[in-house]
């Protein structure tokens, strides 16, 4: 830096120096950023797979409860015919 100023030469300093600190945040907000980014998506495919569980359960405990209706109403018409 021939010829400049001495202020001039701390200026240009500091602001590298800025430029260098702006430049580390700013990677270490990208390395956050894919991080988050990354456990969104391990989080989105374990709601995708609860929610999947969830909707087979379901299915299970009405096919379940069907079941057990029909024979509700099957020793209900049991019981019927005795009656008589």
């Amino acid at each position: 830096m021939e010829g400049e100023a001495p202020e001039e030469e701390e200026e240009v300093q500091a602001l590298k120096t800025e430029l260098e600190r702006a430049q580390t945040a700013k990677e270490k907000f990208k390395s956050a950023v894919v991080r988050i980014r990354k456990e969104n998506a391990e989080l989105r495919d374990v709601n995708i797979a609860t929610i999947k569980a969830l909707e087979q359960e379901t299915k299970r405990a009405r096919k379940e409860e069907h079941g057990q209706n029909k024979f509700r109403g099957a020793l209900w018409v049991s019981n019927s015919e005795l009656k008589l």
